[in-house]
């Protein structure tokens, strides 16, 4: 009889321990999971943007990978202070499929490199524009108004990239 309410009262410990120890924020997950897919696809996008100053086959990827780089290291310094009132760390370093994803983009170079180089863009953002979308609808007022305010920038980024073969 003792054994069910202690067994509910370790199983209820436990999940509230991992709870807390999953997001010492206070964030509501979705929110949470914004701030860090943000971050995860900032470090993508300025990486992409890199390699396409050094890579591509013309000035017009070149223009386009400083830009990036430019409009992503404004956007990564005001999401690491978003991040930062909200008591949240965000990671240094990118996911490893993303890794991965850039690996595979390192290995090839001219006009192969822009043909995958603007693929990969365009995938990115459309993912990036999705996920802001809907953290414009967010209850939190802060994240709300970054999503509002960097969305333009990123459907512009897409439009830009879509004109790249132009």
């Amino acid at each position: 009889m003792i054994v069910l309410p202690v067994a509910f009262l370790l199983i209820g410990g436990v999940a509230y321990l991992t709870q807390a120890e999953e997001d010492p924020s206070g964030l509501r997950s979705d929110d949470r999971l914004f701030l860090l897919k943000t971050a995860d696809g900032r470090m993508m996008d300025w990486a992409e943007g890199s390699l396409a100053t050094e890579r591509g086959s013309n000035d017009r990827y070149k223009l386009y990978g400083r830009r990036i780089m430019r409009d992503q290291d404004n956007l990564m310094q005001e999401l690491r202070t978003l991040a930062e009132s909200k008591n949240l760390q965000l990671p240094v370093e990118m996911s490893e499929e993303k890794t991965e994803e850039l690996a595979r983009l390192k290995k090839v170079s001219g006009e192969s490199f822009d043909r995958r180089f603007r693929r990969m863009i365009i995938k990115d953002h459309k993912r990036d524009i999705r996920l802001f979308e809907k953290a414009v609808e967010s209850q939190d007022a802060d994240i709300r108004a970054f999503a509002k305010k960097h969305l333009p920038l990123l459907e512009e980024h897409l439009e830009q990239a879509r004109a790249l073969n132009q």
